[in-house]
């Protein structure tokens, strides 16, 4: 019997097997044997008359309680299709709209509205209202959501029509009397908010002012100290200013690498060594080894070391990390030809890095190493490596010549500089000069080092001093010649030119090295690397142990329910995420706690032989804007609203124990897993018994009597279970024993007689959820449904009972002067429409 439901139905876990299971009473767990009852001879006509004519408020509100949350659900299983068209998007809406309106109470729908809402932004003009409807229910039923305050907030501003209103109403929010009813946190937000605003109208000292407000609201709030940063540093020429800005930055969000990258870049290109170490020891332990970042931060370490004093330690740190990655190449290759010998294998190297091997050169021939010469040719290697790739680069012939040239350039500088063979630099000029244009600066470069090399130190003056303040080598070869002349002190003030200018460069720190050998005593620090030095001692070591202990500053905690859940009952489970470091760390999507869980459900159900694997369900957690140090949240998240509960729907009466595991800052790995990204945490909860029905005669017998008179909230659900069996039993009837599980030829009667004490709302639910099978009885459910002309119950009948495009109630639905009802069955009509067609909706009855 085909079925076209938005809402996925109920299914009974083993269809045929289980009814004939049941009928004969071997379904272990599920049927249980009991003295036998008087059969009942004619169980059709032995229902007796309900004691009430109207539903109970009770049996009302549990019908709204249920139909809510089945709308809700659908809404979300809507959006989570492959490809959700712009029609699927307006029907979640609609639904999650309805959900709220059924259960206004019910904060977790107001939750779902808001993201859907969020999620269908532009189908119609209706998007902020939504959201503010959402966000101030949110914030009545919770007070303490600060997320929803500030986006309630945000959108009140956004009513008005001209940037000049919303300034100025920004402007009354962040008075001062204000700040302690917002809280730093909220007000910070709405700071760098109307920054943004003020950027955008051209107000840029307005934009600089807000954004500082921002960030001394809130240090922690990663946009803000981010934007500070940046703004900064491309506006003003202030190094410790920038530094102070990265520094609170990296600080705002451990998670982001490029302020640190940054810090470090900063402290090593003004000699602030000590700091440039730490930092690019965190680099380097934090990227990957075969990265180019690895090696952008391994050379930046380096620098900094052999700037310390501690020239040996750079040059070991240089080669471990090449050792590593020879290590890695052969255990490559011999992955790949398990035949390769041990001698074979030992030749194989990995590329060296162009810029490491340059690093490693200067240092060894600075500190008049014997290993000089080997480390050169080591870099030469390198850079011809560099220059074959260029060469096979789909790069346009101008840029790869470019390239090119400049790669020969630096070749011939560094030979030239290092080198000791006069002869070999001849012949590469004279080689460079055949295929590039030399520059007078180049040719005088070139010139000058020769001249050094011949030990004509007047000529490599003569050559040096007009193009000394534009090129480096050229500074550090006139101080070499200087002193070779004699002139000691030129040669000095020389070298502290190129130390200052250039100070975390190969030349700079070259020069330095020169100048403490020529004044027998350690150069100081400028005042700005001082005062660099400084800032950057005071991040605390926290920040360190966070990045290199990642799994420790994040924990997660699964709490699950204090009780067994009954079927069809929320599955409702607490996740507590707790700030373990000592940095208050804020929850946004930049931010070190993302505002998204990733749950990972499994199901295993006594009948099933295996466990059922749920598709992964993402939760809003945003609550809170940030986690103070030690500070723990929790949050209740309800499993059912997702694909959770539909495992949980299609094993109703065998039940199911459920084990859940939940992933903070998740991503995607290969194959699509998710796992923990930075800062990221994993936690899995204890296993969670959802009951199910042993049925008994006494069970049976107890449960018919009592949907004879619905009255409390439970016997909705009774009901729903109740037709689940005799659906899956019907067929069977006839295999029952004599005078066993009498009941189960009232069950069907007994529900169509307690039918109008449902409620609309019940009937709705009832409808949608019932079992998707091959039955008489629930045949019958349906066609007393077809008589009601409530909208709540053809709700109900559109979600989950329409057979073919053709069904009454659809077409009756489809011709409704209800919207939401039209809306809903032109989608569920859509879906009987062939691929690529799309439905029109039907013409209202009596139209001509």
């Amino acid at each position: 019997m085909p079925t076209c439901p938005i809402r996925r139905h109920r299914r009974l876990p083993t269809g045929p097997t289980l009814c004939l299971l049941v009928a004969l009473g071997t379904a272990p767990g599920v049927l249980a044997q009991e003295p036998a009852q008087n059969p009942v001879q004619n169980p059709a006509d032995q229902v007796s008359a309900p004691a009430a004519t109207a539903p109970t408020d009770r049996l009302v509100q549990a019908g709204r309680v249920q139909l809510a949350r089945l709308l809700a659900g659908s809404a979300i299983d809507l959006l989570q299709l492959p490809e959700p068209t712009s029609d699927d998007y307006r029907v979640a809406v609609t639904l999650s709209e309805w959900a709220t309106e059924l259960d206004p109470d019910w904060e977790d729908g107001w939750r779902v509205l808001l993201r859907i809402a969020a999620a269908a932004e532009g189908i119609d003009d209706r998007t902020a209202d939504r959201m503010r409807k959402a966000l101030s229910a949110i914030v009545r039923l919770d007070p303490r959501d600060e997320v929803a305050r500030l986006r309630l907030l945000s959108l009140a501003v956004e009513r008005f029509d001209t940037v000049e209103e919303r300034l100025a109403a920004y402007d009354r929010l962040l008075e001062r009397s204000n700040l302690s009813k917002l809280g730093t946190a909220v007000a910070a937000r709405l700071a760098y908010e109307s920054a943004m605003l003020l950027y955008r109208s051209g107000d840029i000292e307005g934009f600089a002012e807000r954004l500082a407000e921002s960030v001394a609201l809130d240090p922690s709030y990663p946009p803000a100290t981010e934007m500070a940063a940046g703004f900064l540093r491309h506006n003003l020429d202030d190094p410790v200013g920038e530094v102070e800005l990265f520094a609170t930055a990296a600080l705002a969000n451990p998670s982001n690498l490029l302020p640190l990258k940054t810090l470090a870049s900063i402290a090593l290109g003004n000699g602030a060594y000590r700091a440039a170490a730490r930092l690019y020891g965190l680099l380097v332990e934090l990227e990957p080894i075969s990265s180019e970042e690895s090696a952008e931060a391994t050379a930046g370490l380096a620098l900094a070391r052999w700037a310390l004093g501690e020239a040996a330690a750079a040059v070991d740190l240089i080669d471990a990390r090449q050792d590593t990655l020879d290590q890695m190449t052969r255990d490559e290759a011999r992955r790949r030809d398990p035949a390769l010998g041990p001698l074979e294998s030992e030749q194989i190297r990995a590329r060296p890095n162009r810029q490491l091997a340059a690093v490693k050169a200067v240092i060894q021939r600075s500190r008049g190493s014997a290993e000089a010469d080997a480390a050169l040719a080591v870099a030469m290697v390198a850079l011809r490596a560099e220059a074959d790739r260029v060469m096979k680069s789909s790069e346009a012939d101008e840029d790869r010549s470019r390239r090119l040239g400049m790669l020969a350039i630096d070749g011939t500088s560094l030979v030239l500089w290092l080198g000791e063979d006069v002869d070999a630099s001849r012949r590469m000029i004279d080689e460079l000069a055949a295929v590039l244009t030399l520059s007078e600066g180049a040719e005088g470069q070139f010139t000058g080092w020769i001249a050094l090399q011949e030990d004509d130190s007047a000529s490599a003056i003569e050559a040096f001093e007009p193009i000394a303040d534009q090129s480096p080598l050229a500074a550090i070869g006139l101080a070499e010649a200087m002193e070779r002349s004699g002139r000691r002190s030129d040669a000095a003030r020389r070298h502290l030119a190129t130390a200052r200018s250039m100070p975390g460069s190969m030349h700079g720190i070259w020069a330095r090295d020169r100048l403490a050998r020529l004044l027998e005593q350690p150069v100081p620090a400028s005042e700005v690397a001082e005062a660099i030095e400084s800032i950057v001692g005071e991040i605390p070591r926290t920040y360190d142990r966070l990045l290199l202990d990642r799994e420790r500053a994040v924990a997660l905690t699964l709490r699950p329910p204090a009780s067994v859940v009954e079927p069809l009952q929320p599955l409702i489970v607490e996740v507590e995420v707790a700030n373990l470091t000592d940095l208050p760390l804020a929850i946004d999507t930049v931010g070190p706690i993302e505002p998204n869980l990733a749950i990972l459900a499994t199901a295993q159900v006594p009948q099933i032989q295996g466990t059922v694997q749920a598709d992964p369900m993402v939760v809003p957690i945003g609550r809170r804007l940030r986690l103070e140090p030690r500070e723990r949240v929790v949050v209740p998240i309800d499993l059912n609203l997702g694909p959770v509960g539909d495992v949980l729907e299609r094993t109703a009466i065998s039940g199911a124990t459920v084990q859940a595991r939940v992933l903070s800052n998740f991503r995607p790995i290969p194959g699509g897993a998710l796992q923990p990204g930075m800062l990221g945490a994993k936690a899995q909860g204890p296993q969670m018994r959802v009951d199910g029905i042993r049925i008994s005669s006494g069970w049976l017998d107890d449960a018919v009597a009592a949907i004879r008179t619905p009255d409390e909230a439970g016997d909705l659900v009774l009901i729903s279970l109740l037709a689940s069996v005799g659906a899956a039993t019907e067929s069977s009837l006839e295999a029952i024993p004599e005078g066993e599980f009498t009941a189960i030829g009232e069950i069907f009667p007994t529900i169509l007689a307690a039918w109008p004490l449902l409620g609309p709302a019940g009937q709705g639910w009832l409808l949608a959820s019932l079992p998707a099978m091959d039955s008489e009885g629930l045949d019958r459910i349906v066609a007393e449904a077809r008589r009601s002309e409530d909208v709540l119950t053809i709700l109900g009948y559109v979600l989950g009972r329409v057979r073919s495009p053709d069904d009454p109630v659809l077409l009756e639905a489809l011709a409704s002067d209800d919207p939401r009802l039209r809306i809903v069955a032109e989608l569920v009509a859509s879906r009987f429409e062939p691929a690529g067609r799309q439905s029109t909706p039907r013409p209202p009855a009596g139209a001509p």
